[in-house]
């Protein structure tokens, strides 16, 4: 009977369009023609022709939202979020709910579940079940469990057999690692077959039976489900997880002639894309192993064959930041990370690049989005670091106290308070030392934070007292690196310069080699040429006096996120 209506769909087009061939062209009655066609080969599995058919009516009604919307649709069916995502953005036209209901799903499908709330919260004013079920996905995707099943419940309480709730309070259960308990396949049981949820639910289950190494069962339910599907000639989706599942299961059970034919079926869905995931399998591999060169090297060819591959891209931008070159690390990532949806380490890294690039618009720009809900230290660190960097104080001390609420070891956040403390209008000695004194108890050897409380001790309370201060650190670790480094820079600042000479060199025997090793070496060669002692001559001498003043001058602190 499905055949037969399509058949009729498609003759009934093929005769307005005639008839409109013979006469004026009419443009709109063309347009219909057209979506009349579209819709037939779409409820055929014909995606190809379809999306032509789509296209000419877009053509025609130069971007009419209501031939946007029936594309759009079908673009989200198969996947194909960012083209929808681009459609939608080219309408024309008055946008009505039903615009924002189908830009919100898109953006769901993006992962891009703040921009579908925003969207949800600015532009849907009526109720209705999908809008609640809608509210309920978006707090589900934002990882609010509470309120997205307090929302499931609502929805279940005005139907107990509602198959979207049902399937939604079972990922909630599946989340929170419950998938050992009853529960989550009491719910996924009673979903009808007959239900568009059905085949998630049953995807559900396979992916729960998986991650419980139940092989056999896992391939039932996705050979169950492999039956329901229809063939189409763009794969969906959900299809292509279960080839995907199926290939991986009759792997795993040694029946690698059967998955071969699921794979092979992928790959002719997706020429090339099994290759590429490899490529990029092995960049990462290379890259994990702080191969960077190689890593890189795989990446650039990933990039000859397919452009516009974004991991590749991004993946070139981090390592492109870890090698120092910044231009280049933002020229890849600025064209590949979307700050809405990439991974705390990405985005903080595209962050931090901008930063050093002195552009704090771009950096708040980047991690605006998200920030009141990010619990991420390092990111509020950079996001209140920028602020402060473009006058936007009570925002960048706002978020620099909010990081150190999460993280409160974290000495480089206390410094940079401290910093913030220091100067201008925001200048406070007392929280100034409030966040040194934390930083130090938490890190009592660290090299910065010594040379900062010294820094302090010297500017706010005297000689005395920074000296007092050295030697009770003296005293806790006295054969300590850093510590005693430091009290040599400070008592040659004092011109106390055999004892900064006894200071460094216990500092050179606690360091046998390294950067550290040579920077105590040197500031002690520094002191013993300057004054005439008998070590050998390396280098010609500069003033021990400038060189110890300018490493306790408070400007060049710095703090690395």
């Amino acid at each position: 009977m499905g055949l037969i209506k399509v058949g009729l769909r498609l003759l009934s087009a093929v005769i307005v369009l005639a008839l409109v061939a013979c006469g004026d062209p009419d443009n709109k009655q063309t347009n219909e023609v057209h979506l009349e066609r579209a819709a037939a080969y779409q409820e055929q599995g014909q995606y190809k022709a379809a999306i032509i058919e789509y296209k000419n009516a877009v053509k025609r009604s130069k971007g009419g939202v209501e031939v946007i919307l029936q594309y759009s649709k079908m673009l989200n069916t198969l996947g194909h979020y960012v083209a929808a995502l681009s459609l939608l953005e080219q309408s024309t036209g008055k946008k009505t709910e039903a615009y924002y209901l189908v830009l919100i799903e898109t953006f769901m499908g993006m992962n891009k579940y703040l921009s579908a709330e925003a969207t949800l919260k600015d532009y849907i004013t009526s109720s209705s079940h999908e809008i609640e079920f809608l509210e309920a996905e978006i707090q589900f995707g934002l990882g609010e469990l509470k309120a997205a099943s307090e929302l499931y419940d609502q929805i279940l309480a005005k139907d107990d057999s509602d198959n979207s709730a049902l399937l939604g309070k079972a990922k909630i259960l599946a989340r929170d690692g419950n998938t050992s308990s009853d529960a989550v396949f009491e719910l996924l049981n009673r979903i009808q077959k007959q239900s568009d949820y059905y085949n998630k639910g049953r995807i559900l289950t396979a992916g729960i039976q998986l991650s419980k190494n139940q092989l056999e069962a896992a391939e039932a339910t996705l050979s169950e489900l492999l039956s329901l599907l229809s063939n189409t000639d763009i794969i969906e989706p959900e299809k292509a997880l279960v080839l995907e599942r199926l290939a991986y299961v009759l792997t795993r059970q040694g029946r690698t002639n059967e998955a071969y034919i699921y794979t092979k079926l992928l790959a002719e869905a997706f020429p090339g894309a099994n290759e590429i995931q490899e490529k990029y399998k092995s960049a990462v591999e290379k890259f994990q192993a702080k191969e960077l060169d190689e890593a890189q090297k795989i990446l650039l060819t990933i990039l000859e064959e397919y452009p516009s591959y974004k991991k590749a891209i991004q993946l070139l931008g981090v390592i492109s930041y870890l090698h120092g070159d910044n231009e280049l690390a933002s020229k890849y990532l600025s064209g590949s990370v979307d700050p809405e949806v990439a991974s705390p380490m990405v985005k903080h890294i595209y962050a931090a690049t901008n930063l050093k690039l002195n552009d704090p618009k771009k950096v708040l720009e980047i991690l605006e989005e998200g920030i009141e809900q990010s619990n991420s230290p390092e990111n509020l660190a950079l996001y209140g670091l920028a602020a402060i960097s473009d006058k936007q104080f009570s925002k960048g001390e706002r978020a620099l106290l909010k990081a150190i609420e999460i993280d409160a070891t974290n000495i480089r956040i206390r410094l940079a308070l401290a910093g913030f403390y220091r100067t201008g209008l925001s200048a406070n000695k007392g929280k100034e030392w409030e966040q040194l004194q934390q930083a130090f108890m938490s890190a009592p050897t660290d090299k910065i934070v010594l040379k900062e409380v010294v820094s302090f001790q010297l500017r706010v309370n005297g000689i005395e007292k920074a000296t007092a201060f050295i030697s009770d650190a003296l005293k806790e670790h006295s054969g300590d690196y850093a510590t005693n480094l430091i009290a040599g820079y400070f008592f040659a600042n004092q011109s106390a310069y055999q004892k900064a000479l006894g200071y460094f060199t216990v500092a050179a025997q606690a360091k046998k080699e390294g950067g550290e090793y040579l920077t105590a070496l040197n500031a002690r060669l520094e002191i013993a040429l300057c004054n005439s002692f008998s070590l050998p001559v390396m280098r010609t001498c500069s003033s021990p006096s400038t060189v110890m003043t300018w490493f306790f001058c408070p400007e060049n602190a710095t703090a690395s996120f």
